[in-house]
């Protein structure tokens, strides 16, 4: 499937105009090193980690989709099915950007958007990232919009850059 990328400097208003042209079945929008904007993560937790007696495992969060064949095949392919017992406040952020990755793909998406994917990943999170981006895009069937910043960020199976 197509892999396009948006590109251009923080604040020109990529994401809006993303929002705008695309119809999209998933948007992950990525904010800063430890998850998503959504609110479903935060930094503030893992710092109180111990305050918590109740923090999800990485298989309870995934506990509302129901294709346990895809899912583990994505947990696998993403290399974090070792850690499926894992607290996700415990994860690293590649970990918790494969985990997101996967719960997106669970829902069956026709094209899904990444904004700014690899902020706050060091280089080998950002090559492994890259490489599972790949993947999807070629065996997944899915259409990725990816939102960047950094020219440095283009991957090289990018069909098209704007």
């Amino acid at each position: 499937m197509p892999v396009k990328i948006i590109i251009g400097p923080n604040g020109c208003g990529k994401t809006q105009k993303v929002e705008a042209e695309y119809r999209f079945d998933r948007k992950l929008n990525f904010r800063d090193s430890y998850g998503l904007s959504d609110g479903g993560y935060y930094l503030q937790q893992r710092w109180n980690s111990c305050e918590y007696d109740m923090v999800p495992t990485m298989r309870e969060s995934l506990e509302i989709y129901t294709d346990e064949e895809l899912k583990s095949a994505l947990l696998e392919r993403f290399g974090i099915a070792p850690m499926i017992d894992k607290e996700i406040i415990l994860l690293s952020s590649g970990e918790l950007r494969k985990l997101q990755l996967t719960k997106a793909l669970l829902t069956h998406p026709k094209r899904l958007i990444l904004d700014n994917p690899f902020i706050g990943l060091d280089t080998p999170a950002r090559n492994q990232l890259n490489e599972v981006l790949k993947d999807i895009a070629t065996n997944n069937g899915v259409e990725l919009v990816i939102v960047l910043s950094r020219e440095d960020d283009i991957p090289e199976y990018a069909d098209e850059v704007e």
